[in-house]
């Protein structure tokens, strides 16, 4: 869609499966306004130019059809959004809410302190502001005894980095004095999980079986996040695994399984 506001988060969603997946064919769809009819039929067109992974990053409480992000063997991705914990009962952001997609929160990153060095060289924690929430959607099988405590679908299902203070820097030719931007957002964390996932399906790991599925089949290839809460705009959290991640590392609905993992795609070409 058209306006400086969409053609910097155009030019974030190219650079962040790029920056992920530099080797992926990448096709941008453009809806041709902001509504229901226009972006079922953008998400339609992308699956009829063979998409494998189709990443939207936008959330929004709309009715949309289902039948208009669910194709067989395709990964489809959405944002969970940027509002934190959305509190009460069946709070739906579509279309990440939808079974048959991926709903991706946000974490935020810092590099690990010299007192505490991991292998990975950062720290990674659920990001305050990434939307969390049971839906008004059936509950999938493979969210059963996820312990989100939700009787319904409850979301996210992964996520990846969305903190703009450890955001991407995007160049976007939208501004006429600026060209460079941070970029953050569960749309960044949307994109790097396409591009991710990208990636792994090259390794012949089947990431659109099912809807979300894959990622609680092989919550293994992701990183389990120990650390992090939504509550700061929202006040108190009436079912904890949606808003806390655990030193446990088990499902929240902050993050879902776990965060997208560059350890299981060491060595893939085009990746350092």
């Amino acid at each position: 869609e058209s306006g400086s506001s969409w053609a910097f988060e155009t030019a974030m969603d190219v650079d962040a499966v790029s920056t992920t997946c530099p080797n992926c064919h990448l096709v941008v769809v453009e809806a041709k306004a902001q509504d229901i009819r226009d972006y079922q039929s953008a998400e339609r067109t992308a699956y009829r130019l063979g998409a494998n992974q189709i990443s939207n990053s936008w959330a929004e409480f709309w009715s949309f059809k289902k039948r208009d992000f669910n194709f067989p063997g395709v990964a489809v991705l959405g944002a969970t959004g940027d509002d934190g914990y959305l509190g009460g009962a069946y709070s739906t952001p579509e279309p990440a809410s939808f079974p048959s997609v991926t709903a991706v929160g946000g974490t935020s990153l810092m590099q690990a302190p010299t007192s505490a060095p991991n292998a990975r060289g950062v720290q990674e924690t659920g990001w305050v502001a990434g939307s969390s929430a049971c839906t008004s959607e059936p509950q999938p099988a493979w969210q059963v005894g996820d312990g989100s405590h939700c009787k319904t679908r409850s979301v996210a299902d992964v996520s990846a980095d969305a903190n703009p203070a450890s955001g991407l820097y995007v160049y976007c030719s939208c501004s006429s004095t600026l060209k460079g931007y941070t970029g953050g957002g569960t749309s960044l964390a949307t994109a790097l999980t396409a591009g991710y996932y990208g990636l792994l399906r090259s390794l012949g790991m089947d990431v659109g079986i099912g809807g979300s599925a894959w990622a609680y089949h092989d919550a293994a290839e992701l990183n389990a996040i120990t650390s992090g809460d939504n509550l700061s705009s929202n006040g108190t959290c009436t079912v904890t695994a949606l808003c806390h991640d655990t030193p446990g590392g088990s499902y929240s609905g902050l993050t879902g399984v776990g965060s997208i993992s560059g350890a299981v795609i060491a060595g893939l070409p085009g990746i350092a």
